[in-house]
């Protein structure tokens, strides 16, 4: 049964509770019960069934076919990251001894500044909210981020929620839609302001802007990864109807 008083919608607790049983009970192209048959077995309405087959097809772990069903995919079903954010898991090989965490380290609402407030059309007393994480491989930094958040689509987010949920998820649950990436990669040297960081390397710089459906940037994301601790990849799955 899913739980109505946890703060994750429905629809993403069942697809949890379905990605579970087709990880550990079902093989390639194994057929999955009917709509009808898993809103009884859940006892929710066939909207939220719809809505966590979709995002499991979107994810790649199922495939549908029209007029016979859901079937379990053969392909790739793991996002390497996701289009916001670093999931470092996915880049090393979880079968070896190794400890992956993420933290905010700072949280501020502060006042955009003149190049933002032209970039993101603000007017100028606006503030921006700025998050920063960092990302350890066995308790040493190998990573950071740092998210720009219009404070006028993103109000009332707390640092709590940045941990708990993905931006996708967040984006969801504000109806907020996004019409285009923008990315931009850099490589050098480790400068001194970036504290935090055991030795000086090379660090990967990706830079992300992100546009709604009114084409206003609403999000920058800057990663900053130490290149000799991983191989970035990426590897996003995406419906494109």
């Amino acid at each position: 049964m899913l739980d109505n008083s946890n703060k994750q919608p429905l629809y993403f607790q069942l697809f949890e509770s379905l990605l579970s049983t087709i990880q550990q009970d079902l093989k390639p192209d194994d057929k999955l019960p009917t709509e009808k048959e898993i809103g009884e077995e859940y006892s929710v309405s066939r909207m939220t069934v719809r809505l966590a087959l979709k995002e499991l097809e979107k994810r790649g772990y199922i495939y549908r076919v029209q007029g016979k069903g859901s079937f379990v995919s053969d392909i790739k079903t793991e996002n390497s990251n996701t289009f916001l954010m670093l999931d470092l898991k996915n880049h090393f090989d979880m079968t070896r001894e190794v400890d992956i965490s993420r933290s905010v380290y700072s949280y501020n609402l502060e006042k955009a500044s003149l190049d933002l407030q032209q970039k993101m059309r603000l007017t100028k007393d606006s503030k921006l909210i700025h998050i920063k994480f960092q990302h350890h491989l066995n308790k040493k930094i190998i990573a950071s981020e740092h998210l720009i958040l219009k404070d006028s689509h993103f109000y009332n987010i707390s640092p709590q929620t940045i941990e708990q949920y993905s931006l996708e998820q967040i984006l969801r649950e504000k109806n907020i839609s996004i019409k285009a990436i923008e990315e931009q990669y850099t490589i050098a040297p480790l400068a001194e302001k970036d504290t935090g960081y055991d030795e000086q390397r090379l660090v990967l710089t990706i830079t992300k802007f992100v546009y709604d459906h009114d084409n206003n940037l609403i999000l920058i994301s800057i990663q900053k990864l130490l290149s000799h601790t991983l191989t970035y990849k990426n590897f996003i799955w995406t419906n494109l109807e």
